[in-house]
């Protein structure tokens, strides 16, 4: 649905640009009640391209909501006990993640001197 509305606005987008542009219609030039050829051929192209982006990033994006409905879902369920212990355990691995962030990130200064 998210790729219709995008693709429709850009139709409206790139209609009015060529209309500026040229000062008349492309959906009727001179009588014409086609679109030339370029312009099916340019839409054609440019809609290839948003859907190459817009379906792996709504994929994305649905993979983390499920995600992180499941881990609300499971923290409101845990006791406080475990919920403690969670967070903690997860404090350790941010810290583990920051150290291991800023030796990749020394490593990389120290290889370009």
């Amino acid at each position: 649905m998210f790729v219709r509305t995008v693709y429709a606005d850009v139709r409206t987008v790139f209609a009015r640009f060529t209309m500026e542009r040229s000062g008349r219609s492309i959906t009727n030039v001179e009588g014409q009640t086609e679109r030339p050829a370029w312009a099916d051929a340019y839409l054609a192209e440019l809609n290839e391209s948003i859907r190459a982006i817009v379906q792996p990033t709504h994929s994305l994006c649905m993979e983390l909501q499920c995600r992180l409905t499941g881990l609300e879902t499971k923290l409101a369920l845990m006791d406080n006990g475990r919920a403690e212990y969670y967070a903690d355990e997860n404090n350790k691995i941010r810290e583990q993640l920051s150290q291991l962030s800023q030796s990749a990130i020394l490593f990389r200064f120290c290889e370009v001197k």
